[in-house]
C-alpha cells in the first residue's frame, strides 16, 4: 500500500469533488429514505450496542441500503463526469481518453464506501440472536467481533485514500499543466 501511494501513479486519478459528491450524495440519500433515529439506531448496533432482534434487523436493513445508495451515488456522479468529459474541451485523443478514464474513479469511490458499509451490514447480522448460536458452534475459537485486524484493514484502506489525496494536493495533477 505505501509503494502504491508512493509511486503516484493514482494521482492521476484522484477526483475530489467525485469523492464529496459520493461522500455528501450517500448520505443525503440515506438521511431522504430514512429517520434520522433510524440512523442513530443503526451507528449505535454498528458500535456494538445491544439492540432486540427487531433493531437489528433494521439496523441491518439500514446499512445494506446505505451500501446500495453509495454505489448508485457513485455511478451517477461517473454518468455526470463522463458527460462532462465529452462536452469537454478537445486536448486531443489523449486528452478525451484521460477525462473518460477519470470519470470511472466515482463509480469506485461508491464501491468502496458500499463494501464498508456491507461489511458492517454482514457484521451486524451475524451478532443477531438467531445466528448468535448457530455463528458460536461454527465458529468455536474464532474471533468474529470487530477487532485489532479490523481495525488495522479499515485504517489501511483509509490511508491509501488520504495519502493518495495528499500526494495529489501536494503534486498537483499533469493533466492539469497541459496547454490547451
Amino acid at each position: 500500500v505505501v509503494a502504491a501511494i508512493a509511486s503516484g501513479q493514482f494521482t492521476d486519478f484522484i477526483d475530489g469533488f467525485g469523492l464529496g459528491f459520493v461522500l455528501i450524495g450517500g448520505l443525503a440519500v440515506a438521511l431522504m429514505s430514512h429517520p434520522v433515529v433510524e440512523f442513530v439506531e443503526a451507528c449505535k448496533g454498528a458500535a456494538g450496542s445491544d439492540q432486540t432482534t427487531a433493531d437489528m434487523q433494521r439496523s441491518v436493513s439500514f446499512w445494506e441500503s446505505v451500501a446500495r445508495n453509495f454505489w448508485m451515488v457513485g455511478v451517477l456522479a461517473t454518468l455526470i463526469a463522463f458527460a462532462v468529459a465529452l462536452t469537454g474541451p478537445s486536448r486531443g485523443i489523449e486528452g478525451i481518453a484521460m477525462r473518460m478514464a477519470g470519470s470511472l474513479v466515482s463509480a469506485v469511490y461508491g464501491l468502496i464506501f458500499c463494501v464498508m458499509c456491507l461489511v458492517v451490514a454482514m457484521k451486524l447480522s451475524l451478532r443477531s440472536p438467531d445466528n448468535m448460536q448457530k455463528t458460536q458452534q461454527e465458529t468455536a475459537g474464532s474471533l468474529r467481533s470487530f477487532g485489532f485486524t479490523n481495525a488495522i484493514g479499515y485504517f489501511l484502506l483509509v490511508s491509501m485514500i488520504a495519502g493518495t489525496l495528499v500526494r495529489a494536493a501536494i503534486t498537483g495533477n499533469p493533466d492539469t499543466n497541459v496547454a490547451g
